[in-house]
């Protein structure tokens, strides 16, 4: 074993299956290292998990059986259970760690998350980063609150679904006008897919076809996710009532409201709100 400069690992000895929709996710581990220069760390057995490796800082080259990357600061790497693995750390190197199991995982890497043929995630958006920060505070404080075990595996949940959101945005980005339709969807977020349709002059069935083709969900997906994620950050950034902030972002039913937010996150409105810490 690799034996860091600087490290502070957690292991649950008592793992937690939190319930995320109708699947599970377990917490196994979680750490963040200092190494030095050269530190090689190469795995032939399977992990007991998904892991996740987010780089704080420094340059390291990761190998697979499927392919080479040479990842930088604010890159995310999935190490596979089960697939051969190896990365060289060149020049020092600070990472964030996290090791989860639960049958969540198959279903959102079946709908794009943590793929094997592009275990990378480059230049990470910030909301991957705050998740990131989230994740790894709340694993510290569980050490003496043990609730925190649940947010963290709540917000890997999370972390999850930004992976699929930031490379479906990659694979967007490559079309212009599913540029387009994507800033129309995000701005207007009452507007109807038939209604953007109508505004770049394509039959609906035309463009929903090449959307699902591009982004890998519905325009009417795409909008959900868009009103969620500003619902979370109202959350985080203003004191409005639930109610008016899901009013805000299009769901005049708080229950309603409610619902879909935890069918997305995993967590209520309220609770996102007491337990986010953007750090």
């Amino acid at each position: 074993m690799v034996k860091a400069d600087t490290a502070q690992s957690i292991v649950f000895t008592e793992q937690t299956a939190v319930t995320v929709g109708r699947s599970g996710l377990t917490l196994v581990s979680a750490g963040r290292q200092s190494y030095a220069d050269g530190e090689a760390t190469v795995r032939e057995e399977g992990l007991p998990g998904l892991a996740c490796v987010y780089m704080n800082s420094g340059t390291m080259h990761y190998q697979t059986t499927c392919g080479e990357w040479m990842l930088t600061a604010n890159s995310l790497m999935w190490l596979l259970p089960d697939v051969y693995h190896n990365y060289q750390r060149q020049g020092r190197v600070d990472e964030t760690w996290f090791v989860f199991d639960g049958p969540v995982i198959e279903l959102l890497r079946e709908r794009g998350a943590a793929p094997e043929s592009a275990p990378v995630l480059e230049h990470c958006s910030q909301l991957i980063r705050n998740c990131i920060a989230r994740a790894w505070h709340h694993c510290q404080q569980s050490q003496e609150h043990s609730a925190q075990q649940e947010l963290a595996a709540h917000t890997l949940h999370e972390l999850l679904l930004l992976d699929i959101t930031q490379r479906e945005e990659i694979i967007g980005s490559e079309d212009p006008l599913i540029v387009l339709v994507k800033k129309q969807l995000a701005e207007h977020l009452y507007v109807s897919p038939k209604s953007v349709a109508n505004h770049f002059h394509l039959t609906y069935a035309t463009l929903r076809r090449q959307f699902k083709e591009r982004v890998g969900c519905t325009m009417s997906a795409y909008q959900t996710r868009c009103r969620l994620q500003q619902a979370c950050d109202l959350l985080i950034n203003t004191t409005d009532s639930i109610a008016d902030i899901g009013a805000c972002c299009g769901y005049d039913d708080p229950l309603y409201f409610s619902r879909q937010f935890s069918k997305q996150f995993g967590v209520s409105p309220r609770s996102y709100r007491q337990n986010s810490i953007v750090l």
